[in-house]
């Protein structure tokens, strides 16, 4: 699809925001997080193109590691 630029992510551990990003020209974002926990939620922050896609998706993260969310609207 096209990109979105400057859409709103959020790294989430149940209800708290752990940290946010913006997408870029490319549609790519990146959220650097020390890891606390394993199973986070990556949000897209309303308003988002298609409210009937999904806007959210639980990663697991390793140790050292990077997860790749993708949001397809």
């Amino acid at each position: 699809g096209t990109p979105i630029v400057g859409q709103t992510v959020q790294l989430k551990s149940g209800d708290k925001v752990l940290a946010t990003a913006q997408t870029d020209a490319d549609g790519w974002y990146e959220i650097a997080y020390k890891q606390t926990s394993k199973t986070y939620t990556v949000v897209v922050v309303p308003p988002f193109v298609s409210p009937a896609t999904s806007s959210s998706q639980t990663v697991t993260l390793k140790s050292s590691s990077f997860v790749e969310a993708n949001f397809v609207y």
